[in-house]
């Protein structure tokens, strides 16, 4: 998914949902939007890890708060743990939107930090079909990550808002 796709929907869904709020976007260097003296930062499924990381502790040292927006594909473990190390070190809770497109449509599930994220996450691959016949799987790290987009995509398919 391309980060201007991503831009517009969470833009649609901020509208729906937080109309109460004025979200501003935001042009040139920075995050894209602030809302209420908190940075949102969008990216698509291409893009820099460690830039966006560098980017988020920056956004941790200037604004009261944090929003992570990006596309279901591009979680894996490593970056979990990254964002998780974000929260505690900056002592800041990260908020996390998720996005899939299905079938034409946008979908968007919020969690309220990055260890809600992992938490759900984890208790998912606990539970999964594929680790119950298997829990040797756990061992194979980039199974484990396409597992994590497979959890990913089908919790937000089902439950997550749509835009």
């Amino acid at each position: 998914m391309k980060e201007i796709e991503i831009r517009r929907t969470i833009k649609k869904y901020f509208d729906k949902y937080h109309s109460y709020q004025k979200i501003l976007p935001q042009m040139g260097a920075g995050p894209d939007f602030i809302r209420e003296g908190v940075a949102i930062e969008v990216k698509g499924s291409r893009f820099n890890k460690k830039g966006c990381l560098e980017q988020l502790m920056d956004y941790c040292q200037k604004y009261v708060g944090l929003e992570f927006v990006a596309p279901y594909n591009i979680f894996d473990i490593a970056f979990l743990f990254q964002l998780r190390w974000i929260e505690q070190i900056f002592d800041k809770k990260v908020t996390i939107y998720i996005v899939i497109s299905s079938n034409g449509k946008y979908k968007i599930r919020k969690y309220e930090c990055v260890n809600d994220l992992f938490e759900k996450i984890s208790q998912n691959i606990i539970h999964h079909e594929k680790i119950k016949k298997n829990p040797f799987l756990i061992a194979d790290l980039k199974g484990v990550n396409v597992l994590i987009k497979e959890i990913l995509f089908d919790e937000i398919k089902r439950i997550g808002s749509e835009i």
